[in-house]
């Protein structure tokens, strides 16, 4: 059956209808707004398929959870393997399919329709993927499985309710913005979905619990501001340890009145990345996790070299140093906070002169 994506949260309510349908398969062109669709689902799976009553911590901690990366060279027999194999630890199997193509072969469409006309209550299948090809949808395959599934399309938004989408993103951060101001950031990301989110986020480090709206005065000096700091370019020079471009950049940054806390933000997230894919490492298991997290290409070479020379305990120094320049910065500390955030890059850049920090 088809639901509209406003209709999903009442609809997942309801525990008689989840009872009905085994797999959930969200769709469309905008990927910030299927994930925002998914990710609640992903984080209270427990909640949807388990009673309050049998939700002790045992019983949450008993979801099976599998991500799926789908690419067309995806082999669905796996899945088709993982479904039919009843687990010995868990009560519950939750397969989290995560699509990149939107047109499955037709072995794929049975193998799920099989799924959802003989599968267990103790699996349920989410599935997110680009909008799917018409003439797929059109397929008598195709629609079988659409019975016995839910299938909710994410389309675009207009212009309407991509305004009404940024006010609330800024609401999310203690943000409100002027009227004026909050139809020219809708302008200026044409409705880029993703930036506009990254750009509100970064609003929310610097002006989160501001008692007034922010003007288009102060969102143009922040995009300009944002113009200048290519964070990614940052990134990269840690990654393939150019410490030298890093203490230029960072320089020039300060020079230019940058705040630290809009890098500092950019650095926490990749960390947490860098101490997962360490992790992993230690695990035997770099390679499976890298793809899982999809990354590829000439990133997936130089985060290696960085996973490579870079320590557990070096890892801790720098979540620790972020901390400090983040107390820094509050005022809280009276340590410098350039200072912290050169010490941070180079570390993780792998410039030795830091080991005696």
């Amino acid at each position: 059956m088809q639901l509209k994506a406003n209709q999903l949260t009442d609809f997942l309510a309801s525990k008689s209808n989840l009872g009905k349908f085994r797999l959930l398969w969200i769709y469309g062109d905008e990927p910030v707004l299927v994930d925002e669709l998914a990710n609640p689902i992903r984080q209270s799976i427990s909640k949807l398929f388990i009673s309050p009553a049998e939700q002790t911590t045992e019983e949450r901690e008993s979801v099976s959870r599998e991500i799926i990366s789908i690419d067309s060279q995806y082999p669905w027999h796996n899945f088709q393997s993982a479904t039919q194999q009843a687990s010995l630890f868990s009560e519950f199997q939750f397969f989290d399919l995560r699509m990149y193509i939107n047109k499955i072969n037709i072995e794929a469409v049975k193998i799920l329709t099989d799924f959802t006309a003989s599968s267990s209550e103790f699996y349920f299948v989410l599935i997110t993927s680009p909008r799917i090809d018409s003439k797929q949808t059109s397929s008598k395959a195709f629609k079988k499985l659409s019975a016995n599934s839910i299938m909710v399309p994410v389309w675009p938004l207009n212009k309407q309710a991509f305004i009404n989408w940024l006010k609330d993103k800024a609401a999310l951060q203690g943000l409100a913005f002027e009227r004026q101001a909050l139809e020219w950031l809708a302008n200026q990301t044409e409705g880029n979905l993703l930036t506009a989110k990254q750009f509100i986020e970064q609003l929310g480090i610097c002006y989160r619990g501001k008692t007034t709206a922010l003007t288009l005065e102060l969102l143009e000096k922040e995009l300009m501001y944002a113009a200048k700091l290519n964070i990614f370019d940052i990134l990269n020079k840690v990654y393939i340890g150019d410490v030298q471009q890093l203490d230029k950049q960072v320089s020039t940054l300060k020079a230019e009145g940058q705040l630290p806390i809009r890098i500092l933000a950019a650095i926490q997230k990749e960390l947490s990345l860098i101490a997962e894919l360490k992790t992993a490492q230690a695990n035997r298991d770099l390679d499976t996790t890298l793809k899982k997290l999809r990354i590829f290409g000439p990133k997936q070479s130089s985060i290696k070299r960085l996973i490579g020379r870079i320590s557990q305990r070096e890892i801790m120094q720098c979540f620790s140093l972020c901390h400090q320049l983040d107390q820094s910065i509050k005022g809280a500390s009276k340590e410098d906070s350039w200072e912290l955030l050169h010490h941070i890059l180079f570390m993780l850049g792998g410039s030795p002169t830091l080991l005696e920090y």
